[in-house]
């Protein structure tokens, strides 16, 4: 078993498992050893992760502030612990420290164990380390509040808390508003208070006098305030009913007029004659008229049609008529029947002559045919025979033919005939059909009432016309006459309301008959007066009560007289405290200054000691000491002796200069952070290859009282120190 290491803490961080933080959920990390341990992975690995989520555990998690990665994972909330073994060679327990929300805080809270007195600061500027954080302690007075906080073994480091007493003496001491508890504030609010009392004891027989006046003019200013408040609402009222009867004066004028008017309108219409339907039929109501009107239009359309059946009846009858006479009275007719009568006659002899003598001569010229033989006349026989033949049947034909064209004149005579005659007839029953319409129609009205128009449909239609003009015609006159009559009523109740409402609004103003409204306006100007005159009072009245009030108000600190004495006693009381702990604070800073001195005087040699052999370890001989300038300015001095500022020196020496102050503020402050493990991230990056060596080995000499963990992507580093280091522990990402 190994020896147990000379080490400040009783425990160092073993394992560190992430539930949710970042790209990591479910992760573990480790296992991690006492000393000397490297992380290595590529880059993106989660090497700044892990290194950010061990501080978000001790100190909580970051926020996102600006472009500041907050490591929130997507859709789980930040969380994962830290597993704290007990080093080797210590009955000690584990020791978990979880963190889920940092509104919980650390759990289990406080755990002294691992955290002791570390606050986050310290932590962030001495233990959790990256190339960018190297460069952020300037000043020897912030490297001396980090010393003494360390040396101290406190939470708040002693520079620091010279500084806030000195504050708090400051604040004592100070004329500002700000610190109302100053000496100065409180000595010049008892001067104020006191200046109060003896103006107020000087003021009380001013004001006890203007108090007794105030008393006298107050009733008197409430009665004449009563007063005006009653005379504005009688002037008021006065105004309004003036205003009412004006009003009311204008409608009475106006409803004269339209009496007048209505009553000229009622002697018009007494002058105009009424409409006189007495020469009318009794008993036709307009409902019975135009049910007969309708009547009426319909028998005239008949009429018309039978007047239209006459006509056409005659108009046939007379072109019979002449066409008649035309065929009776023609002499061409008479020509034409002798002519065809010859032809009859001569048609006759030939139908007879003609097939006789055909016959004979084919009777000859077959008896020739029989004394010879020749055919010539058998021949000549069978053609006079065929010649009897078509003699015998044609010339009947034309007989027949010539007796024909003679009916058909005949027929033209008699067709004419019977036209005329039935167009007479035609002409008769239409003229019948007419009489007994017109004798229809004449009882139809006579049975209607309108016998006085004698048969005439259209004069009856024009009765019915007059009858209805002169009906309405006296509907307009009663609708008139009725109108007038209303109109005439309805003014009559008018004129007496506004009779009654002038009698009551003169009655409301004192008068018992009427009286102009000159008189009432008048009435209103002599009150107006009256008002004004009394306003005035008041408002003389009100000023001075005005006046002694503000008086008053201002004598309220004599009636406060007690609270001011108390006030002034609260005030020395207070001031007695300032100045107790004005007292205290001297001495507590004079113990302060007297602590830091001897401090300095004895630890803090031995850290700028020991930063100047780190110095001169990771440089190679090329710086050798580290001291406290001028102006408490951090120098460095070469083999030569030369002393440099941090500003003038390149970035990596500068690096090395402030990772070599840390490194011996570690190794010195033993009281501070015991089990909290060094976290390096990529800190050797600037570092050229012989100064990364001794870098490599300053941490090797801080992993003997420390746990060490460094964070690299360099497969150089990694080498370096597998090379360097006697026990590396080395996890991969």
């Amino acid at each position: 078993m190994n020896k147990p290491r000379k080490a400040f803490g009783t425990h160092y961080l073993q394992r560190v498992h992430i539930d949710a933080f970042g790209a990591f959920f479910q992760r573990n990390i480790g296992p991690f050893s006492e000393g000397m341990n490297l992380v290595y992975g590529a880059n993106e690995a989660g090497k700044t992760t892990a290194s950010t989520f061990i501080g978000g555990v001790l100190f909580g998690w970051p926020d996102a502030r600006g472009s500041r990665n907050a490591y929130r994972p997507a859709g789980a909330h930040r969380a994962g612990s830290l597993t704290f073994e007990a080093r080797e060679g210590l009955a000690a327990s584990a020791i978990e420290c979880r963190r889920e929300r940092n509104a919980g805080g650390i759990m289990p809270d406080p755990n002294p164990a691992v955290l002791a007195d570390i606050d986050e600061a310290t932590y962030r500027t001495i233990f959790s380390l990256n190339s960018d954080e190297l460069l952020d302690l300037g000043r020897g007075t912030d490297i001396t509040a980090h010393l003494l906080t360390a040396g101290a073994g406190t939470a708040v480091s002693p520079a620091h808390a010279l500084a806030e007493i000195q504050g708090r003496i400051n604040n004592c001491l100070s004329n500002s508003a700000q610190y109302p508890n100053a000496i100065p504030r409180i000595e010049g609010e008892r001067e104020g208070v006191r200046e109060a009392l003896e103006a107020a004891a000087e003021e009380a027989q001013v004001f006890k006098k203007e108090a007794r006046e105030y008393e006298e003019l107050a009733p008197r200013l409430e009665a004449m305030k009563l007063q005006l408040a009653e005379k504005n609402e009688q002037l008021e009222h006065l105004a309004a009913q003036g205003k009412v009867i004006e009003g009311l004066l204008e409608e009475r004028e106006r409803l004269e007029a339209e009496h007048a008017k209505v009553l000229a309108q009622e002697a018009k219409l007494s002058q105009q004659p009424e409409s006189r339907t007495e020469a009318f039929p009794v008993g036709i109501d307009p409902t019975r008229a135009r049910a007969l009107r309708e009547e009426i239009e319909d028998l005239l359309v008949r009429q018309s049609q039978l007047e239209s059946d006459v006509q056409h009846a005659e108009d046939n009858y007379a072109q019979a008529k002449a066409h008649f006479a035309a065929l009776a009275q023609s002499g061409a007719h008479l020509r034409q029947q002798q002519a065809e009568a010859q032809k009859r006659r001569f048609a006759s002899v030939a139908s007879i002559a003609l097939p006789a003598i055909f016959a004979l001569a084919a009777f000859l010229m077959f008896m020739l045919r029989r004394d010879s033989n020749d055919l010539a006349p058998l021949v000549a026989a069978i053609v006079f025979a065929l010649a009897a033949v078509l003699c015998a049947f044609l010339v009947p034909t034309l007989l027949m033919r010539g007796g024909g064209q003679r009916s058909a004149e005949e027929q033209s005579i008699e067709d004419a005939t019977n036209d005329l005659s039935k167009a007479e007839q035609q002409m008769s029953a239409a003229a019948e059909k007419q009489d007994t319409f017109a004798a229809q129609v004449a009882q139809s009205l006579e049975a209607a009432g309108l016998a006085l128009a004698d048969g005439d449909l259209r004069y009856a239609r024009a009765l019915l016309d007059d009858m209805r003009e002169a009906q309405s015609a006296q509907q307009v006159f009663e609708e008139q006459r009725n109108n007038v009559c209303a109109t005439r009523a309805s003014l009559d109740a008018n004129r007496a309301r506004n009779a009654q409402l002038l009698h009551e609004a003169y009655a409301s103003l004192g008068y018992e008959e009427q009286v102009s409204l000159g008189h009432i306006q008048a009435r209103v100007q002599q009150e107006s007066a009256r008002r004004q005159e009394l306003s005035n009072e008041v408002t003389e009245l009100s000023q001075r009560m005005g006046q002694l009030q503000k008086d008053l108000e201002r004598a309220e600190h004599l009636q406060d007289f007690d609270r001011l004495k108390l006030e002034d006693a609260q005030l020395a009381t207070r001031l007695k405290d300032t100045k107790k702990e004005l007292a205290q604070l001297l001495v507590v800073r004079q113990l302060l200054e007297q602590s830091i001195a001897a401090w300095e005087d004895k630890s803090q040699p031995e850290v700028y000691k020991k930063a100047g052999e780190l110095m001169a370890l990771m440089t190679g001989g090329a710086w050798v000491e580290v001291r406290m300038g001028a102006q408490e300015h951090i120098e460095v001095v070469d083999a030569f002796g030369q002393s440099r500022e941090p500003q003038f020196l390149s970035l990596g020496t500068c690096q090395q200069l402030y990772l070599a102050l840390r490194i011996a503020l570690l190794m010195t402050a033993e009281n501070v952070g015991r089990s909290i493990p060094i976290l390096a991230d990529d800190i050797l990056v600037n570092f050229d290859a012989c100064r990364r060596v001794g870098a490599v080995s300053a941490l090797q000499e801080l992993s003997k009282v420390r746990q060490v963990i460094v964070f690299t992507c360099h497969e150089e580093v990694k080498q370096l120190m597998l090379s360097t280091c006697e026990e590396l522990n080395v996890v991969e990402l």
